[in-house]
């Protein structure tokens, strides 16, 4: 099992190193310049809102669907059908939900039909994900890893055209691409799972509904806990600022990259949590899969929020028109954020899997509560940085919580060892990345670069990363 999750993985990070850092870097930033800071910064805010609802859309159940498969294969082709019965219902209470709360805040007309599409990415994008983590629960690892970027790959390819054909973007525009791409992404994993003679057809069990929504509750407080902490910012930016629209622009303009640092921990966080499953049902300790995945994270973490943080000027120079200058020191304050926000992915699929969840919701709505009034504070005063700061702040006392919990109930021990060890390597990274972009004169691309490549250079030094050990100690 861990030999398969290091292929697997290793798989992932390739193939999302060259796609996904495409679709943000080359469309995504372009699309935000075409558009323009306001324009761009209301989609951000009606993006926000509809995803406060988002837990009625996906209650949890993918979490639940991955750990439940993955202990009941057996159980799949009765399962997924009445699987995507509930996902319709959900979005129809979806949908209604995000448009009576875009009226109740004052959005009207256009907004409107913003937040209608905004809600079919959200159902579009949510089923795939679904979808492949039913393939991926019932032994299908490989599958669901070729699939992983085939959503992105396919706006790439989509846009870049409409770019080189010297389409004007508009959000409308944006977002009827992103519903035509993720419409084929689903049908595509739709084939799939008809290839392992499972019907597709969708059944509505209500009897069936109610026990599995029972089941995710817990999950689903989650999602809208997470959704308040990481994007209700925007709609309290947008909301009560006389330029609203445009700090929510600039704010999104630094959150983008924070998006496409999270994507890898994502990855590693979805392709833990049905492996944890499956070796608890077969009585496998978890520790030795936990190990390899909190030493590769805690490694990627700190490289790519060190790469961002000490290069935000150039990174949004480069990719940003002059409108987005002040977006710079939103962004250098957001990319501390992204150490635990890719960190807690080694935690969180743990805690999912042995199911404590009381204490992870306790936990969370403690830090909810702190980043809503913190933002309500802070916001009126210093505008898209004070919700940079609560932003990286909250993700602090996610991770801080979570080790806590994992702690408490002797889930794991972090032995001195790896402790010694994650200690030097954080000193000497901030060190090796400081020292070459202030005392070297080459372009800031190779810096980033060769910052970068020592600093792994070392984790493999010091054994953080052990290759040959990790590859050939199979659980």
């Amino acid at each position: 099992m861990k030999k398969e999750f290091i292929y697997n993985i290793f798989f992932l990070i390739v193939t999302n190193l060259l796609v996904k850092p495409l679709y943000i870097f080359g469309i995504e930033t372009k699309v935000q310049n075409e558009i323009g800071p306001s324009a761009y910064g209301l989609y951000f805010s009606l993006y926000g809102l509809v995803f406060l609802w988002q837990f009625i859309n996906e209650p949890g159940i993918q979490n639940y669907n991955a750990i439940y498969l993955s202990q009941n294969k057996d159980k799949a082709f009765e399962h997924i059908p009445r699987l995507l019965g509930i996902k319709i219902i959900l979005f129809i209470s979806f949908l209604t939900v995000s448009l009576i709360s875009g009226l109740i805040i004052g959005h009207n007309s256009i907004s409107l039909y913003y937040i209608i599409g905004i809600v079919g990415i959200f159902f579009l994008s949510t089923l795939f994900v679904l979808l492949r983590t039913s393939l991926s629960s019932i032994g299908n690892y490989r599958i669901d890893t070729w699939l992983s970027s085939i959503d992105r790959l396919l706006l790439i390819v989509v846009i870049g055209t409409l770019f080189l054909l010297q389409f004007r973007i508009s959000v409308s525009s944006f977002i009827l691409v992103q519903l035509a791409c993720y419409l084929f992404c689903v049908i595509i994993t739709l084939y799939f799972l008809r290839k392992e003679k499972i019907s597709i057809t969708p059944i509505f069990d209500f009897a069936y509904a109610k026990s599995l929504l029972k089941s995710s509750m817990p999950y689903a407080l989650i999602i809208l806990l997470v959704a308040g902490i990481t994007r209700f910012d925007a709609v309290i930016l947008e909301r009560i600022l006389p330029d609203g629209n445009y700090q929510a622009g600039l704010y999104a303009a630094g959150y983008r990259f924070v998006d496409a640092a999270n994507m890898f921990g994502y990855l590693f966080g979805a392709l833990l949590l049905p492996m944890y499953g499956n070796n608890i049902k077969n009585k496998i300790k978890v520790n030795e899969l936990f190990d390899v995945s909190f030493r590769l994270l805690f490694t990627l973490s700190l490289i790519i929020a060190s790469a961002l943080f000490f290069y935000s000027k150039e990174i949004i120079q480069l990719f940003y028109n002059d409108e987005y200058d002040d977006a710079i020191p939103v962004m250098r304050i957001l990319m501390i954020s992204v150490i635990p926000i890719i960190f807690t992915h080694a935690f969180g699929s743990l805690i999912f899997t042995m199911k404590k969840i009381k204490e992870y919701n306790i936990m969370m709505i403690i830090i909810f509560i702190i980043s809503i009034i913190s933002n309500l504070v802070l916001i009126p005063i210093f505008k898209s940085q004070g919700a940079a700061f609560i932003s990286t702040l909250s993700q602090f006392l996610i991770l801080l919580g979570m080790i806590y919990i994992t702690s408490k109930f002797n889930f794991l021990k972090i032995s001195l060892d790896v402790f010694i060890k994650c200690i030097s390597f954080f000193l000497l990274n901030v060190s090796v990345f400081y020292l070459i972009k202030n005392f070297t004169t080459i372009n800031w691309i190779f810096m980033m670069i060769i910052s970068s490549s020592i600093s792994f250079l070392i984790s493999l030094f010091i054994k953080l990363i052990n290759i040959k050990s990790d590859l050939s100690s199979v659980s």
